[in-house]
C-alpha cells in the first residue's frame, strides 16, 4: 500500500498547537512532520525528529518545504500532504483512503485551483509588488540560471492546459473603473519597476494552504520552491508555478471526486465558531461529507476532548 506523509506547516511558532494536532491526526496518519519557524528546544513526549525548524517569512512559506525536504524524504512515501496548522482536514480522510477518495494516482498532485494572474480579480495590493518585483529587482539571486526559460515555462504551461498571459490588462488595475486611491502609489511604483504591464514570466495565483505533491515531483518542486523563496516571490504565486514546472499531472477542485475546501474570512469566522460552539468534537460530528477541509480554525479558540 502506498504511504502518505502528512506535513503540517506553521506560519508562526505556536507550538502549543502540536498537542491538539497530534490528538487529531496521529490516529489517522503514521507519518507526521511539523515545520515550525525558528523552533528551538524539545517537546516532552514527542519524537522531536518530526519537528523541523525552518527559517523564512510566512509570505514565502514555500521555502519551508525546500528547507525541510531532506528531513522528510522517504522512498516509501508516495505523496506528501502539506496542510496548514490552522486547517482541519475532513475527519473521515486518513492515510489509507485519502488518495483513493481524491482519485489521485501515483503521478498526480493536487492544489485547490490555478488561475492565470491576468484572469483573476485585480490586485493592487503589496502582493502584486512582491510578485512582479521578484523578477525585476532581485539582489544576489541568479535565478535565471536555475529556472526554465520563459519560453520553456510557457511550453510546460500549455502542455498542462494552463493559458499563458503575456500582459496584464489595464482593467486589472482598476476598481469599478478607476484606480483606487489607497493603491495608487504602490501600483505606479510596481508598474515602474516592472517597466509596464508585460509579465516577466508565466504567472499564476492559487490558494496554497493545502497541496499534495507526488513523490516523482517532490525533488524539483522543492528545488523550485527554494529558488522562489530566495527571490521573495509571494507564496500564492510561487507554489502553483513550482507545481506547473515540476509536476507531471495536477488535479484541482472539480476533479477530486466532488471534494472541496471551505475558507472562512474575517466577518465569517465568528459566526462559524459560534455555529459549532468552539468545539471540534461538534464540528467533526457535523462535518459535511464532501468538505475537504475548513480554514482557518485557530485551535487556541477551540476545545477538543476526544
Amino acid at each position: 500500500m502506498e504511504k502518505v506523509c502528512l506535513v503540517i506547516i506553521f506560519n508562526h511558532r505556536f507550538i502549543e498547537n502540536i498537542t491538539v494536532l497530534e490528538k487529531i491526526y496521529a490516529p489517522r496518519f503514521s507519518n507526521i512532520f511539523y515545520l515550525i519557524p525558528f523552533h528551538t528546544g524539545e517537546i516532552e513526549g514527542m519524537d522531536n525528529s518530526r519537528i523541523i525548524p525552518v527559517y523564512e517569512t510566512s509570505y514565502c512559506f514555500q521555502g519551508y518545504m525546500a528547507q525541510a525536504y531532506d528531513k522528510i524524504k522517504r522512498p516509501e512515501f508516495s505523496h506528501y500532504v502539506f496542510l496548514g496548522d490552522d486547517q482541519i482536514l475532513n475527519p473521515e480522510l486518513n492515510e489509507k483512503n485519502l488518495l483513493n477518495e481524491l482519485q489521485l494516482d501515483s503521478k498526480d498532485s493536487f492544489i485547490k485551483n490555478i488561475t492565470p494572474y491576468a484572469h483573476s480579480v485585480g490586485d493592487q495590493s503589496n502582493k502584486l509588488f512582491h510578485i512582479l518585483s521578484a523578477f525585476r529587482i532581485n539582489v544576489g539571486v541568479s535565478y535565471e540560471k536555475e529556472l526554465p526559460s520563459c519560453r520553456e515555462a510557457a511550453a510546460k504551461c500549455k502542455k498542462l492546459g494552463y493559458p499563458v498571459v503575456e500582459k496584464l490588462p489595464l482593467a486589472f488595475f482598476l476598481h469599478k473603473g478607476y484606480l483606487h486611491p489607497k493603491h495608487f502609489a504602490l501600483t505606479i511604483v510596481t508598474l515602474a519597476i516592472n517597466k509596464g504591464r508585460t509579465l516577466p514570466y508565466p504567472l499564476f495565483k492559487s490558494y496554497a494552504d493545502m497541496i499534495i505533491i507526488d513523490r516523482f515531483s517532490m525533488d524539483e518542486f522543492c528545488r523550485l520552491s527554494g529558488i522562489f523563496a530566495a527571490m521573495n516571490l509571494f507564496v500564492e504565486t510561487a507554489i502553483p508555478l513550482a507545481m506547473i514546472l515540476a509536476c507531471t499531472n495536477i488535479k484541482t477542485e472539480g476533479s477530486i471526486n466532488g471534494y472541496y475546501g471551505v475558507e472562512k474570512w474575517r466577518e465569517e469566522i465568528p459566526e462559524f465558531e459560534r455555529k459549532y460552539n468552539h468545539d471540534l468534537d461538534v464540528l467533526f460530528d457535523q462535518f459535511e461529507e464532501k468538505v475537504l477541509y475548513y480554514h482557518p480554525i485557530k485551535l487556541s479558540k477551540w476545545r477538543y476532548r476526544t
